[in-house]
């Protein structure tokens, strides 16, 4: 008996806090008190977690910058996080995407960051060949677009001979 009255009364209290906080209890006495006394516990330490959570995802999310943070992502867009990391990108015509792959900051970068700037260039000349109305423009773009796949599909290729090599 003295162990129902000690759950009775933490329940009590438990019962209390949360209409305090705003809580609302439907036909709590209608369940066993000991499994009660443990469903609100759960549901306080889930309201902690909440809250610790929101401030530690409030810290790490940076202030400054003008981009967004797309949800579940931990860059920002349109926002250089890592100005040290940039390499300028030309792509008016074939000779200025062979310069721009050819430059000492573009190949100073890793495989896997260099893939990623090969699939922007290609991904941006694609967009102004699509969008050129004049047809000069258009005949150099489509050049230039034909030399991004070709160098797109080199790194794919070395990216497959990479990984192969890295199971072996």
């Amino acid at each position: 008996m003295v162990g129902e009255y000690f759950w009775e009364y933490r329940i009590a209290a438990i019962a209390e806090d949360c209409k305090s906080s705003g809580l609302r209890l439907r036909r709590f006495e209608s369940y066993c008190s000991h499994h009660f006394y443990f469903i609100i516990l759960f549901i306080r330490y889930m309201i902690k977690l909440k809250d610790i959570l929101k401030e530690v995802l409030n810290e790490a999310d940076p202030k400054v910058g003008t981009g967004k943070k797309p949800k579940g992502s931990g860059r920002r867009l349109y926002t250089d996080e890592n100005p040290s990391d940039t390499v300028r990108v030309k792509f008016k015509t074939a000779q200025d995407i062979r310069d721009t792959l050819s430059k000492e900051s573009f190949k100073s970068k890793s495989h896997k960051r260099q893939s990623q700037i090969i699939n922007l260039i290609h991904q941006r000349v694609r967009a102004a060949y699509e969008n050129a109305k004049d047809p000069d423009v258009r005949r150099r773009l489509k050049v230039a677009l034909d030399y991004a796949i070709k160098r797109k599909e080199a790194s794919k290729a070395k990216t497959i001979r990479l990984n192969k090599a890295r199971r072996d």
